[in-house]
């Protein structure tokens, strides 16, 4: 009997008892996908839980980001269906009727994506890997719209979104908080200068 994700989650001390039991509250409450609710709340990251669905499933998982992709294989899929079902072609293994195209699409695995895929690329085999929704968008970009590759980012970053700094802000190295407060604060409105009388008069009230 395939075991639940949740006590693999726990068997790898990825979460704890009292985290279980608040993330599977929340899955019955909203129907969201257990392996969401703990990337959600922070209990751990999309890449542990991306290994637990591969230990559960058989499907071994793979680093997109890590992954060099082929751009003549995009011909197999097109950019609609890659989008729509979340699938990326990696390469293709064998020769003649024993040829097989190996995938990554979002875990867990779709039977009904693995169909379209052999429709659409009309490939007999289709063999898949798993990969995490972030990385698989990631990848599509690069395949089918030419986007460059993004830095790494640290594990479990991927839910979080951090403003671009301000390249036109000038970077201080060695300023504190509180100079880089005055070097940003307004400047303080000057009074012109007056002018000094060669008699020395008092100023007349206007």
């Amino acid at each position: 009997m395939k075991k639940r994700l949740g006590d693999i989650l726990l068997a790898r001390g990825v979460v704890d008892s009292l985290q279980l039991q608040s993330a599977l509250a929340y899955q019955r409450k909203w129907g969201v996908a257990l392996g969401q609710v703990v990337v959600d709340q922070r209990f751990c990251t999309a890449e542990a839980v991306l290994s637990a669905l591969a230990a559960q499933s058989g499907v071994e998982a793979v680093d997109l980001d890590a992954c060099p992709l082929d751009a003549s294989l995009s011909r197999l899929i097109p950019c609609k269906v890659a989008e729509a079902h979340r699938v990326v072609p990696l390469r293709l293994e064998g020769q003649g009727a024993r040829e097989v195209l190996v995938v990554a699409l979002a875990a867990p695995a779709s039977l009904a994506t693995l169909d379209v895929v052999k429709s659409v690329s009309g490939k007999p085999r289709v063999v898949p890997r798993l990969a995490t929704d972030a990385a698989l968008g990631r990848a599509i970009g690069r395949l089918y719209r030419g986007e460059p590759a993004t830095p790494r980012r640290r594990p479990g970053m991927e839910s979080f979104s951090l403003p671009e700094w301000d390249e036109s802000m000038p970077l201080v190295a060695g300023t504190s908080l509180a100079e880089l407060t005055d070097l940003l604060a307004p400047e303080p409105v000057r009074e012109p200068a007056r002018r000094a009388d060669s008699a020395d008069l008092p100023m007349l009230a206007p």
